[in-house]
């Protein structure tokens, strides 16, 4: 009678080990398959992961100067974003956005950016030629414009990539408002960046 107990007890023990093999064969393709492309969002920005690396978009506060009726920034500042309140017709607005790069990725990786703009009318940037258009390689995931970064990232490669718009300013056009209605176009206005990280081939 002993001997049968022990007997059905390597029975289930080899059993049970079989299913955890399978198991754990499934979950390594599966992780396999996952790491190809995977993203992520903060609030007001964007990061992106693939095989364990990270990117977050950052810029510093922007606050508006009454005295020179401009914006101007708190270098000493960081967020995610900056919505702005007050907008004049023809001014240009000093933006710094900048994606840094932590170098935690262990392969390499093409980096995207999508960025949406809640007011495009009121609002012009052009991106520096390190960036160009993308939208037939990845799909925007929040209506956006979407850009691919020229240069691959390496692995375990940490840096800040700046100067993401030309001069370093957004522009507001000279007739954005309506003569007829003058508070027209005064609402406020913000661009929201998100970066994605796809696992070069």
């Amino acid at each position: 009678m002993v001997k049968k107990r022990s007997s059905w007890l390597g029975v289930i023990v080899r059993c049970g080990g079989v299913l955890l093999m399978l198991t754990l064969i499934s979950l390594h393709l599966v992780s396999g398959l996952y790491a190809k492309y995977h993203s992520g969002e903060m609030t007001g920005g964007g990061a992106g992961v693939a095989a364990a690396g990270t990117v977050s978009i950052l810029e510093h506060k922007a606050y508006f100067d009454t005295s020179e009726y401009t914006y101007k920034l708190k270098t000493d500042e960081l967020v995610t974003g900056n919505t702005y309140h007050v907008i004049v017709p023809g001014m240009d607005i000093e933006k710094d956005p900048f994606i840094r790069l932590y170098g935690d990725n262990e392969v390499s990786y093409r980096l995207y950016l999508e960025i949406v703009s809640d007011r495009p009318e009121i609002c012009r940037y052009t991106l520096s030629t390190e960036w160009s258009k993308a939208d037939e390689l990845f799909p925007a995931k929040h209506g956006g414009d979407i850009y691919v970064f020229q240069t691959t990232i390496r692995p375990h490669e940490s840096r800040d990539i700046s100067n993401l718009f030309v001069n370093r300013s957004v522009h507001i056009p000279e007739d954005i408002k309506n003569k007829e209605n003058p508070f027209e176009g005064g609402d406020p206005f913000c661009i929201r960046m998100y970066a994605y990280i796809v696992q070069a081939d």
